[in-house]
């Protein structure tokens, strides 16, 4: 029965409300204290924040050079794969011309992919 009693359904909102008022002044300390040390050092922390940017920035351009470099690679192996069919159609005089120019031709797509990018 007493479970269903009104004074001690709020009896129990109340010890629930206490205990949330104390979880947030003791959350409300900590960012106090947190604020505190930062003002104290702010000079460190500014520094600190700059250079995880730094990093930040870093890691941004690593990940572009290594896609640019894969880029580049398939590019290369393209061009290998070109330069032996040229090679192997050197008895066929039209089959070479023709290949040199399709070379020629993703040497100059290639030139102005990069140039774009």
């Amino acid at each position: 029965m007493a479970e269903n009693d009104p004074v001690h359904e709020q009896r129990q909102q109340l010890e629930h409300l206490v205990q949330e008022k104390r979880r947030l002044q003791n959350e409300i300390e900590i960012m106090q204290k947190q604020q505190e040390e930062y003002e104290k050092n702010k000079p460190f922390y500014d520094k600190l924040i700059h250079f995880h940017e730094k990093i930040e920035t870093l890691k941004n351009m690593k990940e572009e050079v290594i896609q640019k470099n894969s880029e580049l690679s398939k590019a290369n192996e393209r061009l290998k794969m070109k330069i032996s069919e040229v090679q192997e159609a050197m008895g066929n005089k039209d089959a070479q011309e023709q290949l040199l120019k399709q070379l020629l031709d993703e040497v100059k797509q290639i030139k102005q992919d990069l140039l774009q990018q």
